[in-house]
Parts: structure tokens; C-alpha cells; sequence
């Protein structure tokens, strides 16, 4: 029989063991004896509390990560989903019903269904890891489809007048080989005509027509990666630089990514852009701290970057690999040269951009903005002299003359009829709006690494362009959109200071707040801006009826760049003729008599073409009586001065007939 101790412990328990086992247990173990403390009795869930934590932890990260792999899954469906739908819908969207506020009246109610799954399937998916860039980029790919593709699947012919008047310059640099830089302005700065005359040359295309349909498709997915890789070194996050990349296609609503030099230029300052403050970047002292230093104090010192949070001083990385620093020097070099050449205001934007950068401490270049500087207005001096000889007033007339120019660019804007007032009107607000969230994300954003006053020198050195003149009118549509990348990025810091959940509805509400108002600011001016089929003919036609050297007459007074008769009164310049607009802002007594004047000045004849274009655009930007072009042709019809020469349902030609008596 076993003793009392062993009858009282627990021999027939084949975990406690004897009870001398146990006693010599409890003497090796500190921690038994602890657990078989009154205060803590142990249990036996307690022995395993340390494995079974392993395990529960195992099992909820095989949870999340099954949770990830379907989250991925079904991101990627849903954005194919809204692919097809939007596609279809716009397949089915008629291009008759586009009115006076634009595109958004033809948009079928499936194309909004669209946009709304795919904004909501971003946001969703943002926190996924798993193929996260792949699955973000396809929701982006497609937002940029169905938002700026839009017009290219719901009207026959692609978009815009000015663009084919560019594809005629490309096309005449192609065949000849020539520039006519006395014609027009724009061949003074010829590097993306020739540029592009040369890769359609290699590729074989006939016309530079071809590319015109996809051209801001095409622009804006390569937009994007720039805008993510430069929001990423300003915010230090992937998820913020994500957030600003989906808002950038969505407040782009200025209308310069069609086929034209400044697409492709604004390009090259977003590559100019990153390559400052991404492989040449820097976390130096600002130089206005240089004021305020005692004297012999070393800037940009080790001690000063960690202190502060910045990194290690940028000449360091420079010394490390100056062969780096030496290859993207020249390809800022190159870049700015190309758009020296290639447009008359990027350029300077480009190094102001350059020198506020190297004020701020972010760039590791810094004398060599005086070499971009120099370069820009070389251009300008030498290589545009066709551009500004004689002409220095359009060069210098509007320098310093800020109220002018805001005036130019926005009051002479807000006229015409009331759908096209409320156009300009959601044209200022969204711009507005877009100001206004990057004021309160430049606010509330207190970023460690020193970056929150670069971002809004660069934000505000777009405002100088109205310092240097109108641009035609357009100044203030440059001003927003080279102000954007950082406006973007602003918007997204003011983001990401909410928690996870209320960052996502956040984005939401952006996303869904700005699509409406995106799709009147872009395609608001659609019934004047869309290329008709029928109008390409009538211009075909007069080209082939026409005299070389006579007069061609439009009516409408119409702005450089935004003509909704470009097609037959810019072509008719590289095509030999002469194009005359009468610049009418009003209807009277006199009209038919000046049309007479026009047309008869030149000995070779004269030909007065009347398009819906023309017609729309009076009606929405001078107020003029929608019926005004029917009244037009009655009286170009019975006046002996004129001969109906070609007719089809959206253009009317008429031949000025000499030596035959008054009306």
C-alpha cells in the first residue's frame, strides 16, 4: 500500500503523476509554483493558454489572408463588371440627344451605374494587399475609360476641331518635310509635329488622324503612374498616393489631353516633376532658413536630418552615385529642351517649378535652373522670332497686368445663353472646390519630412502664369491645370488624417461629388466641340470645289483654340486658301453686306460655309435665336450675290458669284 501523500495525491492521474513526482516538480518549477498559488490556482487551460495563442493567431491570419485573396477577387470582378456595363451603356447612350449642357444628356442611366461600382469597388479594395497595384490600377484604367473615353464609343467621327487642325500640321511636316512658321504660331514651336510626323512616318500610319480618337484615353493612363509616383514622394505612402492618383482623371476636366503639343508636353513636366523630387530629391534646409542660421552653422548636417526626421543630407547621395546624378541631370536636360521646343508656356512653368523646389530644399539640383531658364527663352529669342517679330505686344501686352488677364480668362467666359452660363458656372465651381480641399489639406497636413511647403509653393506657382498674360483667354484653365498634381496631393493628405473606415467614405464622397461635375465641366460644350460626319464631308468638298488662293468666310467670331469651325477655317491655311471670319458677335441689317465684302475681295472667288457648329455655337455663346443659320441660308439663297453650291443636313456651301447686280 502506498503511503498517505500517494493515496491522498493523484497516482492514477497520468498527468500530476505521483506524488513525489509532483512535489519534485513543483520545487524545479518557479512558474508551477506560481500557477498553483492560492491567488492563481493552475488550470489546465492555463499550461496550454501560450499554445493555443500561437494557434488562434495562425488561424486569424489565415483568416485575413483568405479574406484578402477574396477581397482581390472580387475587386477585379467588379471592375470588369463596370467595364462592360459602362461600354455597353454608352454603346446605347444616342449621340442625338446631346444638348446644350453637353454629354451627360445622352448618357444612357447604366453608364452612372457604372461609375458608381467602380468608385465603390476603389474604395473598398484600397486597404488590399495582395496584388494591390495591379488591382488599383485596373479600377483606375477603367475610370480613365469610361470618363474621358466617353465621347470616342458614343459619336462617329473623333473629337474636337483643334485636333484635327494639329493632325493637318503633322500630316503637311510628314509629306513635305517643311514648317510654315509664318502661317501660324504654332509652327514655331514644331518639336511635337515633328516629332510625331516622324514616328508616323516609322509606323507606317497614312494620317495622324488615326490617333486622334484614343488620344486622351491614351494621355491620361500615362498621366497617371507620374501622379502616384509624385504624390508617393510628397505623402511617404502608398495608400495616400493612391487615393490622389483616383482624384487626378476625375478633376482633370481642363480638355488639353486631345491630339496637340501641350498634351504631350504636360507630360514631360509631370516626368520633369518627378524626377526633381524622386531620383534627384533631397531633404535639405530650406534656403530662407539660411537667413535665420547662425554663422558657421552647417546646413543639411546629419544631426539637424534626425533631429527633424529628414533624411541624410543629399550631397552624400550624391557622392555615392554621381553616375546616376549625371544620367537624370541630362534627361532633365533633354526633357527641357523638348519643350522649349515643343510649347510656349510649359516650359517656363517647368522652371519655376525647378527653382521653388530648390528653394524649398527638395531637389538636389540648383545652379542648373539658370541653364533651363536660359534655354526657354533661347527658344523664344531665336527660335520662335517668326512668332514675336512684329508681334511683341502678344508676347509682353498682358505682363503685370493681373486684373486684365483673370478678366480675359474668366468674366469674358461667363456669356452666352443660360446652359452654357451654367456650364462656365459648374466650371468654376469645380475648380473651386478642388482649391478649396487642397487649401484645408495644406491647413490641417503637418507632415514630419518637411514636404508641406514644396507642395504648396508648386501648387502656387501655376498662379504666376496670369501674372505673364491671358493666353489667349486660357490662363486661368492653365493655372488649375498645372497646379493639379499638387492640388491632388493635398487633397489626399486631408484624406488620410480620418481613420481607415471614415477615409474610405471620404474618398467616396470626393469621387461621387466630382464625376457630375466632371462630366459638365469636360463635355459640357459637346454640341459645338463634337466633329460631325457630315461637316467632314462638306469640308472635303470645298477643297475640291474651291479655287486654291480664294476666300473662305465664316461668320461667328470664335476664340483661337476653341473654334467650332477650325475644320474648314484653319485647314484651308496649310491647304493654300484664305480663311476670313467676320468675327460677328450679333445679328443686323448690315450682316449681309459684310459677308458681300468679304467674299468679293478676292479676285480667285469667295465661298461663305454655313455648319450646325456654327450654328450652335452662336446660339449658346452670343444668345443668338437658334433659328439664326436657317434665316441665313433663306437670304444667301435669293440674294444674287450667292450660289447654293453643296448641301447635306449640317453644312451649306456658298459660292460668291462677281459682276452680278445688287440685292
Amino acid at each position: 500500500m502506498g503511503s498517505p501523500g500517494g493515496m491522498g495525491g493523484s497516482s492514477r492521474d497520468p498527468f500530476y503523476g505521483s506524488g513525489d513526482n509532483y512535489r519534485a516538480r513543483r520545487i524545479q518549477s518557479p512558474g508551477m509554483i506560481q500557477a498553483l498559488s492560492p491567488r492563481a490556482p493552475m488550470t489546465r487551460p492555463d499550461l496550454f493558454k501560450g499554445l493555443r495563442s500561437d494557434e488562434s493567431r495562425e488561424y486569424s491570419n489565415k483568416s485575413k489572408e483568405s479574406a484578402g485573396h477574396t477581397r482581390t477577387l472580387l475587386g477585379f470582378i467588379f471592375c470588369a463588371l463596370a467595364l462592360t456595363i459602362g461600354l455597353m451603356a454608352l454603346k446605347a447612350s444616342p449621340v442625338i440627344k446631346i444638348g446644350p449642357y453637353g454629354l451627360i444628356q445622352a448618357f444612357s442611366l447604366w453608364y452612372y451605374v457604372a461609375i458608381a461600382i467602380l468608385v465603390l469597388s476603389f474604395a473598398w479594395v484600397l486597404p488590399t494587399e495582395k496584388y494591390r497595384s495591379l488591382l488599383l490600377s485596373a479600377h483606375l484604367a477603367v475610370f480613365v475609360m469610361l470618363l474621358h473615353g466617353a465621347p470616342g464609343v458614343i459619336e462617329s467621327a473623333p473629337r474636337f476641331p483643334m485636333a484635327w487642325v494639329t493632325t493637318d500640321f503633322t500630316d503637311y511636316i510628314a509629306n513635305t518635310g517643311n514648317l510654315l512658321p509664318g502661317l501660324d504660331a504654332r509652327f514655331c514651336w514644331p518639336a511635337f509635329f515633328a516629332a510625331s510626323a516622324l514616328l508616323d512616318k516609322a509606323a507606317g500610319i497614312d494620317t495622324a488622324l488615326e490617333l486622334v480618337r484614343w488620344w486622351p484615353v491614351a494621355l491620361n493612363l500615362l498621366y497617371l503612374p507620374l501622379i502616384f509616383r509624385i504624390a508617393k514622394v510628397f505623402l511617404r505612402s502608398d495608400h495616400e498616393a493612391w487615393i490622389a492618383t483616383a482624384i487626378f482623371p476625375v478633376a482633370n476636366w481642363i480638355g488639353q489631353d486631345y491630339y496637340s503639343p501641350q498634351s504631350v508636353s504636360y507630360l514631360l513636366y509631370l516626368t520633369f516633376f518627378y524626377i526633381l523630387i524622386g531620383p534627384l530629391g533631397a531633404n535639405d534646409a530650406p534656403l530662407w532658413r539660411s537667413f535665420r542660421r547662425p554663422q558657421g552653422h552647417k546646413y543639411g548636417s546629419a544631426a539637424e536630418s534626425q533631429q527633424s526626421g529628414r533624411e541624410t543630407p543629399s550631397i552624400a547621395r550624391e557622392q555615392k552615385n554621381p553616375r546616376a546624378f549625371g544620367f537624370y541631370l541630362g534627361l532633365l536636360t533633354l526633357l527641357m529642351a523638348a519643350m522649349a521646343a515643343g510649347h510656349q508656356l510649359t516650359p517656363i512653368v517647368a522652371t519655376a517649378t525647378a527653382f521653388v523646389l530648390v528653394l524649398a530644399g527638395r531637389t538636389r539640383i540648383r545652379w542648373i535652373v539658370i541653364a533651363f531658364a536660359l534655354m526657354t527663352v533661347a527658344w523664344i529669342c531665336y527660335g520662335a522670332e517668326a512668332f514675336w517679330s512684329g508681334h511683341e505686344s502678344m508676347l509682353i501686352g498682358g505682363v503685370g497686368s493681373l486684373t486684365g488677364n483673370v478678366s480675359g480668362s474668366v468674366a469674358a467666359r461667363v456669356v452666352g445663353n443660360a446652359p452654357h452660363e451654367f456650364v462656365v458656372h459648374i466650371r468654376l465651381l469645380t475648380s473651386g472646390i478642388v482649391w478649396l480641399l487642397a487649401i484645408l489639406g495644406a491647413l490641417l497636413w503637418r507632415p514630419r519630412n518637411g514636404y508641406l511647403a514644396a507642395l504648396v509653393l508648386c501648387f502656387l506657382v501655376s498662379f504666376g502664369i496670369l501674372a505673364g498674360g491671358d493666353y489667349g483667354g486660357e490662363g486661368m484653365l492653365r493655372v488649375f491645370l498645372f497646379g493639379l498634381p499638387p492640388a491632388v496631393c493635398l487633397i489626399a493628405a486631408l484624406i488620410s488624417k480620418l481613420r481607415w473606415t471614415y477615409r474610405q467614405i471620404a474618398l467616396i464622397a470626393v469621387l461621387s461629388l466630382m464625376v457630375p461635375f466632371f462630366l459638365v465641366s469636360r463635355w459640357g460644350n459637346e454640341l459645338f466641340e463634337m466633329i460631325r460626319p457630315n461637316e467632314v464631308t462638306a469640308a472635303g468638298v470645298l477643297y475640291h470645289i474651291a479655287k486654291p488662293g480664294s476666300n473662305l468666310v465664316t461668320v461667328v467670331q470664335v476664340a483661337e483654340t476653341n473654334s467650332p469651325d477650325e475644320l474648314i477655317t484653319e485647314f484651308p491655311s496649310v491647304k493654300g486658301f484664305n480663311s476670313i471670319t467676320l468675327n460677328l458677335t450679333q445679328l443686323g441689317p448690315g450682316v449681309m453686306a459684310e459677308i458681300v465684302d468679304a467674299a468679293s475681295a478676292n479676285p480667285k472667288g469667295g465661298y461663305l460655309v454655313i455648319s450646325t457648329s456654327q450654328v450652335d455655337y452662336a446660339w449658346l455663346n452670343y444668345n443668338w435665336p437658334p433659328t439664326w443659320g436657317a434665316t441665313m441660308e433663306k437670304e444667301l439663297s435669293q440674294s444674287p450675290h450667292f450660289k447654293l453650291r453643296y448641301s447635306n443636313p449640317d453644312a451649306e456651301i456658298f459660292q460668291y458669284i462677281p459682276g452680278r447686280g445688287s440685292k
